[in-house]
């Protein structure tokens, strides 16, 4: 059977800044310098983006007609509702004017995890101050770039942000504060609220969405039900709480089930294996959760949507490449249910720098030769095919 996608279908790659951008950049001062990751790499060098941004801008652009990217907030602005650095702003210019030149879609992220210190002094997400702090960002952002962007994402995958930041510690500022959580839910709710308004205002026909953290949840037994639908409710109703958009976006990468507790290929590995479960270093291998997702987000919102994140973390390319090809196969069977999606953004571009685990943890579609000194780009066979699967707008 051939899978054929709509004409006009987005194709892209996603990366965040704060994982690819070295963190001694010129200006550059966030929450995650020096952070140190459960494979003991620091979150310093990353990839050296910001020192390669002509070659990787070719490489983007090499895998297919779209590119989601974003900007490190502290290189941008050195303080609340200060005026935005020129030279960044100029460095930035460059490189996605550059892309738009190669005719490629851009899908410009505001947040991607990464707080300027100067933010994260002053409370982060838990300070009342946080919102108009961020809606002033949005508006000079707006200025800056409202010329370059396609499409607008606020924030990255806020509830995500909250549970590993205030309630599980793995991401700054390491807190497991459940009050602190629901704060900053709430904080992150309004910021974008408010965000939306400003970039609508400033660009009236450029979308605007959020990106949702969406996993498949089940339970193996009753203790893992309660878990289970706290995950549920937290996680997959962050988009009932961030409605206001132009079209639903979300990540997907797997299923965790609850024994009660979460049996995932980074926590509980041997558990999957005895029940012969295929996963990669993260998640359990499941496919046809991201039909099932956008069939849910088509079902409970009637908007258009655009999947921001799908990936694998594995050193076996030839999963990778399966997965793809799985998931693909999946997400056009919910769009012949109805489901009205109108792209896709396979995570990541680059091998890089993967937040609380390091840099050994790798979803890359070009991989980096850490040995070498200008940090080699190496292409693996799976951009060869998702290249392939964007110039055909589909697969076999």
């Amino acid at each position: 059977m051939k899978y054929n996608f709509p004409a006009g279908f987005l194709w892209g790659t996603s990366t965040s800044a704060l994982q690819i951008e070295s963190s001694s950049a010129e200006g550059s001062c966030h929450d995650w310098k020096g952070f140190r990751a459960r494979d003991g790499s620091v979150l310093d060098e990353t990839i050296n983006h910001q020192s390669q941004r002509e070659p990787d801008a070719a490489m983007i652009a090499s895998l297919g007609n779209a590119y989601r990217g974003g900007f490190d907030w502290s290189r941008l602005q050195g303080g609340p509702k200060e005026e935005l650095n020129e030279k960044a702003v100029g460095e930035y210019r460059g490189f996605y004017g550059g892309l738009k030149e190669r005719g490629v879609h851009l899908m410009l992220v505001l947040h991607h995890f990464a707080n300027p210190q100067w933010f994260a002094e002053g409370g982060s997400w838990t300070s009342s101050l946080a919102p108009e702090i961020f809606d002033d960002y949005a508006k000079r952002m707006a200025g800056a770039f409202g010329d370059l962007a396609d499409t607008w994402n606020t924030v990255n995958e806020p509830s995500g942000l909250a549970t590993m930041g205030y309630l599980l510690g793995g991401f700054p500022p390491r807190k497991r504060n459940p009050i602190a959580f629901w704060r900053v839910l709430g904080t992150l709710e309004r910021a974008h609220r408010l965000a939306y308004r400003s970039l609508k205002d400033a660009c009236p026909g450029v979308p605007v969405g959020i990106s949702n953290v969406t996993m498949s949840f089940s339970r193996e037994n009753l203790l893992g039900a309660i878990p289970q639908k706290f995950a549920e409710k937290v996680l997959m109703g962050s988009a009932d709480r961030f409605g206001e958009v132009d079209f639903i976006s979300f990540s997907y990468y797997g299923r965790v089930s609850f024994d009660p507790f979460p049996m995932t290929g980074l926590g509980a590995p041997e558990k999957l294996d005895r029940q012969g479960r295929e996963h990669d270093r993260m998640w359990e291998y499941y496919p046809q959760g991201i039909r099932e997702a956008a069939m849910m987000y088509h079902q409970r919102y009637g908007k258009p949507i655009i999947v921001t994140e799908n990936g694998c973390c594995t050193d076996n390319d030839a999963q990778r490449i399966r997965s793809i090809g799985d998931h693909l196969r999946q997400l056009r069977g919910a769009m012949r249910e109805g489901a009205d999606v109108r792209g896709y953004f396979h995570w990541s571009t680059f091998d890089n720098f993967e937040l609380q685990l390091g840099r050994s943890y790798r979803f890359g579609l070009v991989g980096i030769d850490y040995g070498t000194p200008e940090l080699r780009r190496v292409p693996k066979p799976s951009a060869a095919y998702y290249s392939q699967i964007s110039k055909n707008n589909g697969l076999d």
